[in-house]
Parts: structure tokens; C-alpha cells; sequence
């Protein structure tokens, strides 16, 4: 298989005009997005968030074809040196080297807490959508409620809405059936 290499790693971002901060937060194990050369660093999650997304990351990955990985903290760089990190990230098969790809994840999902819903909603759907993501699962951890959003003739359209408890059959990012736990 080839290898799909990065744009290029963290390291060469480095020298741009927020590089002493991404080193502080890179040596302090905390997580950040550069989103339109911004930094943006949210709190840690709390547990119905980690709950969630924890049970959604084990069910999609039993779920997937061979060659497809479900990770977390993939870097997907939309634009040179701007980048999102999805909660979990399918990706299509590949031999992945590196930190930040341009290969877009067929599937995004991010749990909105009341730090991040304004951008999980706004700009980082609308770079998801512009990057060629065709499916987007947004997860309210709380209540808890997973939305499917689907690219459809370049805007995303929701094609579905589950609450805990309730299962859910989808073609994608592939076919399986999900089940939102209660948290």
C-alpha cells in the first residue's frame, strides 16, 4: 500500500507566528486545533462526553471494513497551516504517515459541549463540508442525541436523529447499526 504522506508534520508549523504557545501546548499533552490561523484550545471534555464518544469510537470501529481506521486526533489540514481535529475520524484505507493530512475523514464526529458547539456547528461544519466530508455525526453528550448529517450537492443535510437507548441503521461510513448509550 502507499503511503499517504503528511502535508507536513507539526514540527514545520512551528515556525509560523504561534509557534512558542503550539510548543508549550504540544509539551503540556494538550490538544488544539488551527482553525483559519487561529488557535483555538478548548477545555478537557467532561465524562458524558468522554462516555459517548468512547461507546461510538469501539461501535464504529467493530463496524469497520478491513483497511479502514477510526482514530482519534487526526489532524485533517484543510487549508496549509490550518487544521481540525475531529473527536473521531473515519478514514478511508491508506498507509498514513505523519500528523497533518489533506485527506479529507469520510466521516467526522465531534461532541458538542457548551465550549465548542458554536464552532462544531458553524465553521468546523462548514470545513468539513468544504473539505469533501460526507458524513457528519454530531453528538449532543448530555442529552444524549447523535444527528447524521450528509453532504448533499455540497451542503450538509441531516438525515437522521437518535436518542439514547435507540438504535440507528446507516450506509455510512459504512453500513452497520448504531446505538447511542445512555450516559
Amino acid at each position: 500500500m502507499t503511503a499517504i504522506e503528511a502535508r507536513h508534520d507539526v514540527e514545520q508549523v512551528y515556525s509560523g507566528p504561534h509557534a512558542e504557545l503550539m510548543r508549550w501546548l504540544d509539551e503540556h499533552g494538550r490538544v488544539y486545533e488551527v482553525i483559519d490561523g487561529a488557535v483555538v484550545v478548548n477545555p478537557p471534555p467532561g465524562f458524558a462526553h468522554q462516555d459517548v464518544l468512547g461507546e461510538l469510537f469501539v461501535q464504529l470501529r467493530a463496524a469497520a471494513p478491513p483497511g479502514h481506521r477510526v482514530i482519534w486526533f487526526y489532524g485533517f489540514e484543510y487549508v496549509p497551516g490550518s487544521w481540525v481535529e475531529p473527536d473521531i475520524a473515519v478514514l478511508p484505507p491508506g498507509d498514513y504517515v505523519g500528523s497533518l493530512h489533506g485527506v479529507p475523514p469520510i466521516l467526522a464526529v465531534e461532541a458538542a459541549s457548551p465550549s465548542t458547539r458554536r464552532t462544531d456547528e458553524g465553521r468546523k461544519k462548514e470545513i468539513y463540508g468544504d473539505g469533501g466530508v460526507p458524513t457528519y455525526w454530531l453528538v449532543e453528550p448530555e442529552e444524549p442525541r447523535l444527528r447524521v448529517l450528509e453532504l448533499r450537492a455540497g451542503e450538509y443535510v441531516e438525515t437522521a436523529s437518535v436518542g439514547a437507548g435507540e438504535l440507528l441503521e446507516v450506509q455510512q461510513p459504512y453500513p452497520m447499526t448504531v446505538r447511542l448509550p445512555r450516559t
